[in-house]
């Protein structure tokens, strides 16, 4: 039970004893206890959240010797001496200065790296913030010591960079020259160098590193979001790196101030698992899974489903040594950020790991603290409570002390037993629901852990009592019933054994009827099924021996007749009706004039009812109407006149459910013969009409309905009848009545959601009886009941319209038809629908141009025209494909087909070309050379446009619409056997001698003979897709020929007849994935 909430519904009537002053009180004045004193509750503030430790500079520096100061001004000296002793253009020139250039680096790193290794060990030893703010200030003022070596190492990298440009190592002296700008504080000198060395040297073994530090410069300059595709990259393409681990940490700190922390949490538990994995790694492996653990727990009190809950089990896991202390951890950053609700949770957590340990004490302490920083009074208590039961349960902990123990046993039951008189006083007064859910939460834990002591009979009652006002009956007659067996003679007992019954009847909710009539849902004439006895629960049973208890403080007063009432009520809501119609015949024939009389009729009559004794039923009718005056009882009298009609209605429900249908059906008409005025009389016809439908009478059926649309056609059942009588029209495969049934009820009920289906069920059935348009009437007929309230439904059917004039090969009207769509209902309409419109369009010019180039002689002019129109239609297709974000594309059906096709026709624009109106025609020129460059650039200008057509028809594989990517990669096959069989027929020049003809024609066969193997790989896959989606078509049948002409000893062509799909047949191709000619090639 939820012990906050107090929202139970009040009883729909209230105990009505006349003149009966020695029941119980009512349920608003119910004794309260004296008050008591009050307790007093703390406050807590929160804390600031540090960022990451750890930077590049930190985490991947190069390692470097550690030089004492007189060798390294040994190695300086001699340097210098060899470099001025070499010519600059001695190759080894620039090697030396970068040695010399090293060496300043060297030492400044050094330095650097002494001044990390003091700031971590002084971190380590720092407890307070100012401390650690010192640690960081002696580390930067050595840093900067460092300074003036970097700047020599600077001017010297500078120099070879200037003056060596073809150094081998060149990246190596841009990727250092970046870097010391870097350290050095100057991050715009050091971005433009790292974007040199990225561009010039991109297989440098430098770039992983260049590129952690470039998103370094932006990580400071808080652009985390360009900073985090730099670290991406870093992780995609640089897996191996050493710097890999650092990358994927700083992503997840670009996630955290991005406020990504789902994705920052992701990141840090892939540097925890990759430092696992690592190998060796030293102290910056350490170091970076020490930070990762670290900010996990910083990023986990961000997730709103990272629940503390599960914090145990996941810190556990990624680290199992520490995470007790990384949960402590965690509790304290939810109470610093506010989340003192989650902060609670966590310690609660913690308290079940350590219930052994006297430490839940201080958890339990730390959830008051936040609590209290709530500000919610009842949460304060409630913990203080929770505290005290922990306490008692601490106690036997091996840390706990055995005088604590003690000296706090005593003022336990003292402090629940003040603070829940206390609350309980103060919500007597206030009304507030806080207070006394306070109250009740003190009393219940008082109740359990002092029950029998010296103060638990008062507490009990008091208890009982703030239980009745909160309403919750249960409990107060539990507790009630309590008292009366501890003391049955107490002072309290009298009022407990009254305010009992009270609860019980509340409890029970026991309802009184407000209105004169049946109880039963569909009144006497549709009672449903027989219902079964059930059990009577067991606080109906304790409220029957209540309410017998407290009969001897009543006998023979009008307060009997109710009792008896209310019992009689429990055993007919347990349909133990052989228990409940005495009772309430004796109320109803020996007592008609009590208030309860006229309600005890209608129960019992409802009783006969349920339990189908219609005899009876019938009987009990007869003799309450001699007790209750039609004048002053009206409702019950006009009961009795229908109880007839009804027992006949159901005795054919009786009947029907015999499975008795046909028997059941003329039951229903003989009914409705004898009753022509009763309400059901349609509900009569309705039900032949089912046991008709159900035994395959159809006819009958339909008759059956007809009767409800001639004499009920006011009726609810109406609109069911002529829906039904539609269906069966289809049954009987009658679709042209069918139809017009349809388009009748739609007339009749346009407001009826089932208006929209009959249209559309009457537009399918014209259009399957070529009556397009009727059809196209139905479905325009749809868009003015559907309006502005589903535009995209409407936007759907107007788009549907299009199609029957495609049936019709009206090619004009289509144009029309779609782009009216696109003016007025795309917006409306899914992007499916747009793309599917643009194509058609571009399909009904297509049709249009076709003629024209079937022709023996071409007219190309009016083919241009309508091709022109054709291809911009598919390009606006395409356009609106492109224009679509990628979930967007995910989310199309037809719409990937119709693109697919459009853009395959843009490829055909270009293939009909190639095919008509261009060929490889020779210039015979004498002069070898000019005849051989004029071949040449005659087969290049023919393989360029091929490959523009190719570049196409590849698109159209790659969107994976299986009818027309099979087409584009047959396409693709037969322009390469064309230009290949072009090259095999072009002439030799007329000057060259046979032998030398021969050699040309050896020539031109081997680059013939490459376009005709690409050519085959392409049919190969043209059938290999096929085959995979059993997906074949005209394109896959041409591919299927070509490869058994082409190569006869390896393929031979299968005449069987395939079942071929339609052009916008499924919009996606299932795994596996088309893949390019050259994928297949390799």
């Amino acid at each position: 039970m939820n012990r906050l909430n107090l929202g139970l519904a009040v009883c729909l009537f209230s105990f009505s004893f006349s003149g009966q002053a020695a029941f119980a009180q009512d349920v608003g004045t119910r004794a309260v206890p004296k008050a008591m004193e009050k307790t007093k509750s703390k406050r807590r503030g929160g804390a600031a959240e540090r960022g990451p430790k750890i930077r590049s500079e930190a985490f991947f520096r190069k390692r470097t010797r550690t030089l004492v100061n007189d060798k390294w001004r040994q190695l300086f000296k001699q340097l210098k001496k060899i470099i001025a002793s070499t010519p600059d253009s001695d190759p080894a020139k620039p090697e030396l200065y970068y040695r010399l250039s090293e060496l300043f680096r060297e030492r400044a790193a050094a330095i650097s790296i002494s001044a990390y290794e003091a700031e971590d060990a002084c971190l380590a030893k720092a407890d307070q913030e100012a401390q650690q703010i010192a640690c960081e200030n002696k580390k930067a003022a050595t840093v900067k010591s460092s300074q003036k070596y970097r700047d020599k190492a600077i001017e010297l990298y500078m120099y070879i960079a200037q003056n060596f440009p073809q150094y081998p190592r060149l990246d190596n002296v841009l990727y250092a020259l970046a870097f010391n700008y870097q350290q050095k504080g100057q991050p715009d000198k050091a971005k433009k160098i790292y974007s040199v060395l990225i561009t010039k040297f991109p297989r440098s073994q430098r770039v992983p590193d260049t590129l952690v530090n470039f998103g370094e410069i932006l990580f400071q300059d808080g652009q985390a979001d360009k900073a985090a595709r730099i670290y991406k990259k870093v992780i995609a393409s640089h897996k191996d790196s050493s710097v890999y681990g650092y990358a994927r940490y700083k992503l997840g700190w670009c996630h955290y101030n991005m406020g990504l922390y789902r994705e920052a949490l992701g990141d840090f538990l892939d540097v925890v698992k990759y430092s696992d994995k690592q190998r060796g790694g030293g102290r910056n492996k350490l170091v970076l899974k020490r930070e990762a653990i670290r900010d996990i727990v910083k990023t986990y009190v961000h997730l709103a489903k990272a629940t503390p809950k599960k914090a145990l089990t996941f810190f556990r896991k990624i680290a199992p040594d520490q995470y007790l202390d990384l949960c402590e951890r965690l509790a304290r950053l939810y109470s610093d950020k506010g989340k003192f609700k989650r902060s609670n949770q966590m310690y609660g957590e913690l308290i079940k790991v350590k219930k052994s340990s006297y430490r839940v004490v201080s958890y339990q302490r730390a959830i008051i603290e936040n609590a209290e920083s709530l500000g919610k009074q009842v949460d304060s208590v409630r913990e203080l409570k929770r505290l005290v039961s922990l306490w008692k349960r601490a106690q036997k902990a091996s840390d706990a002390e055995p005088k604590r123990v003690a000296k706090d046993k005593k003022g336990i039951e003292a402090l629940l037993r003040r603070l829940a008189t206390q609350y309980h006083r103060q919500a007597s007064k206030t009304k507030s629901d806080e207070d006394y859910n306070i109250a009740y939460e003190l009393y219940v834990d008082y109740m359990k852990t002092f029950a029998g002591g010296r103060d638990s009979y008062d507490m009990g009652y008091y208890f009982a009592e703030l239980l009745m006002t909160l309403q919750k009956w249960d409990e107060a007659a539990q507790n009630y019933e309590s008292i009366l067996a501890q003391k049955p003679d107490g002072e309290h007992s009298k009022d407990a054994a009254s305010s009992v019954v009270v609860a019980y009847k509340k409890l029970l909710n026991i309802k009184r009827s407000t209105t004169v009539g049946s109880t039963i849902k569909g009144g006497d004439g549709n009672s449903g099924e027989t219902v079964a006895a059930k059990s009577i629960s067991e606080p109906k049973q304790k409220f029957i021996e209540a309410s017998k208890r407290y009969l001897k403080y009543v006998r023979g007063q009008s307060i009997e007749t109710d009792i008896s009432y209310d019992i009689a009520l429990i055993y007919f809501d347990a349909n133990q009706f052989d228990k409940a119609i005495p009772r309430f015949k004796d109320i109803a024939e020996n007592k008609p004039n009590h208030e309860l009389a006229v309600y005890a009729a209608n129960y019992l009559l409802d009783s006969y009812v349920l339990r189908k004794d219609y005899t009876a039923l019938n009987q009990a009718a007869q003799s309450l109407s001699s007790r209750f005056a039609p004048d002053a009882h009206p409702e019950l009298a006009a009961r009795m006149t229908d109880i007839k009609q009804n027992a006949t209605f159901n005795k054919c429900l009786q009947i029907e459910g015999k499975g008795k249908r046909i028997a059941a059906a003329e039951c229903f008409l003989r009914y409705a013969q004898e009753f022509p005025e009763s309400k059901y009389l349609a509900k009569a016809f309705l039900n032949a009409a089912v046991n008709y439908e159900k035994e395959k009478q159809i006819e009958k059926s339909i008759r059956a309905l007809m009767l409800i649309v001639n004499r009920a056609s006011e009726s609810e059942e109406m609109p069911k009848a002529l829906f039904q009588i539609a269906k069966n029209l289809t049954n009987l495969a009658i679709y042209g009545s069918a139809s017009k049934a349809y388009e009748f009820y739609a007339k009749k009920f346009p407001g009826d959601k089932k208006a929209l289906t009959a249209l559309q069920n009457a537009a399918f059935y014209r259009m399957g009886l070529g009556e397009y348009d009727k059809a196209i009437e139905n479905y325009r007929t749809y868009m003015k009941l559907v309006g502005k309230k589903d535009k995209a439904k409407a936007a759907e059917v107007y788009f549907s319209i299009g199609k029957i004039y495609e049936q019709r090969k009206d090619w004009i009207k289509v144009v029309s038809h779609y782009k009216k769509f696109l003016r007025n209902n795309a917006k409306d309409g899914t992007p499916d629908l747009e793309i599917d419109a643009f194509t058609r369009i571009g399909n009904a010019y297509w049709e249009q141009s076709r003629p024209f180039l079937r022709r023996k002689r071409k007219d190309w002019k009016n083919f241009d025209m309508l091709n022109r129109a054709a291809q911009r239609a598919y390009n606006s297709a395409y356009q609106v494909f492109t224009a679509l974000s990628l979930e967007q594309k995910k989310k199309l059906t037809s719409g990937i087909a119709s693109v697919s096709e459009a853009r395959f026709r843009n490829g055909e624009s270009i293939y009909i070309n190639i095919k008509y109106r261009t060929k490889l025609r020779p210039r015979l020129y004498r002069k070898v050379d000019k005849f051989i460059k004029a071949m040449v650039e005659e087969i290049k200008k023919r393989g360029t446009l091929i490959e523009s057509a190719r570049k196409i028809y590849g698109e159209v594989i790659q969107l994976k619409s299986p009818n027309w990517a099979i087409a584009a990669t047959a396409r693709q096959g037969e322009m390469l056997e064309a230009l290949s069989s072009a090259i095999y027929e072009y002439p030799a020049p007329p000057s060259f001698t046979e032998d030398q003809q021969e050699a040309f024609k050896g020539t031109l066969t081997d680059r013939a003979e490459a376009y005709r193997t690409q050519a085959i790989e392409a049919y190969m896959l043209c059938m290999k897709t096929a085959q995979e989606l059993q997906w074949f078509n005209s394109y896959s049948d041409n591919a299927e020929k070509r490869l058994s002409i082409l190569d006869p000893g390896k393929y031979r062509y299968n005449a069987e007849v395939r079942a071929t799909p339609s052009n916008f047949g499924p919009p996606t191709i299932a795994p596996p994935a088309i893949r390019s000619l050259e994928e297949y090639a390799k």
